[in-house]
């Protein structure tokens, strides 16, 4: 019986010293899930589906987006640029500058141009930022905005990543949630 125990012991020793040594789990404060590992590095978990709050469209490019943040503000994005934005929720009236023509309040929300390019800059609390050499839009409030950089598809929007193809340029994969922001790439 000792050799049994004993042999029991070895085979199941390797076991508990790969647990020791294997990933842990843990959440980002957005809410995305990752693994941790004890050499120092992270990666995020593979997501199979799509959050609720990403949309894809297959017919489209993936050069543009419509962002929703907060069910309330709708910016739309065409390669890189400011298409249009939106303000879902109409309650409040729209008032113009005297001077420009400019549209400057859309309901609850203050509205700031660049001085420069007349380029949108503000609306309500949230920043909009460009990129100085190509003028793409690269941040909206507390979310960054980037562009793959062979495709220049976007390929992040907040705490969301977009992954391409290296071969064809389709979307491969989805990785991360941003709370409070909807997305549709098309």
């Amino acid at each position: 019986m000792k050799i049994s125990f004993k042999l029991l012991i070895i085979l199941l020793l390797p076991l508990f010293c790969a647990q020791a040594n294997a990933q842990q789990t843990a959440y980002t404060r957005h809410g995305t899930k990752v693994f941790l590992y004890d050499d120092g590095t992270w990666e995020y978990a593979h997501q199979t589906e799509n959050p609720a709050d990403i949309e894809i469209n297959e017919s489209g490019s993936g050069m543009s987006a419509e962002i929703i943040i907060n069910d309330d503000l709708l910016f739309s994005i065409h390669n890189g640029m400011l298409d249009n934005f939106e303000v879902l929720r109409r309650n409040g009236v729209r008032l113009y500058d005297n001077m420009s023509g400019k549209l400057r309040k859309i309901g609850p929300y203050d509205l700031e141009y660049e001085f420069s390019t007349d380029r949108l800059k503000q609306v309500g609390p949230h920043r909009i930022e460009y990129d100085f050499s190509s003028g793409r839009i690269i941040r909206i409030g507390n979310y960054r905005i980037e562009y793959d950089f062979r495709t220049n598809k976007i390929s992040r929007v907040g705490d969301t990543l977009f992954e391409y193809s290296f071969f064809n340029g389709k979307l491969t994969d989805i990785k991360g949630h941003t709370p409070g922001v909807r997305i549709t790439i098309f």
